[in-house]
């Protein structure tokens, strides 16, 4: 894929996929967050955190009529609203915030509690989130995560899981 004047994208084949969402309407007339943010293990690998495989290539958009329904294999979609401050712009793509990232990852179950420490662990050695931030984005997902008791959305746990297991995740730049 070819940008203007020349340049290319740092994840061309991702903007690709997410252009594919709506393929009638151009990148640059798009909003965040109703056209789709990459979220999720695709997040990660924006974010340059980590080298763990995702489902596919993951975006979040709210739910809808108008909301597209990928036939394309390899694009995962998830339903759910992007507040605001939820989401960011990286790499001239709209992605979740590290905050919302750990929280939809705590919240998809797919992650135990060490890797999800490892995940917290890179955002904050990359200065990407403050602990406030990680653990504010996560007071939602103790009501609704898959793990139970105290550690369902503790920041602390999240981050003593971790340090008990001592693997760190990888932190790389992106591309």
């Amino acid at each position: 894929m070819r940008i203007r004047a020349g340049g290319r994208h740092l994840f061309p084949r991702l903007y690709s996929q997410w252009l594919m969402l709506d393929p009638e309407r151009p990148g640059w007339l798009r909003d965040a967050p109703g056209c789709g943010v990459v979220s999720h293990a695709t997040a990660l690998r924006v974010y340059g955190i980590g080298d763990r495989p995702g489902l596919g290539v993951e975006f979040t958009l709210p739910a809808g009529p108008a909301r597209p329904r990928s036939s394309h294999p390899g694009i995962v979609l998830h339903s759910g609203e992007v507040a605001a401050d939820e989401w960011t712009t990286r790499s001239d793509l709209f992605v979740t915030t590290p905050a919302r990232t750990l929280r939809d990852l705590t919240y998809s179950g797919r992650f135990d509690l060490a890797e999800l420490g490892r995940v917290a662990h890179a955002f904050l050695r990359t200065h990407l989130a403050n602990e406030t931030e990680l653990a504010r984005g996560l007071e939602v997902t103790a009501r609704t995560s898959p793990y139970s008791g105290e550690t369902a959305g503790s920041l602390e746990s999240i981050l003593r899981a971790a340090d008990e297991d001592s693997v760190d995740f990888p932190a790389h730049p992106p591309g």
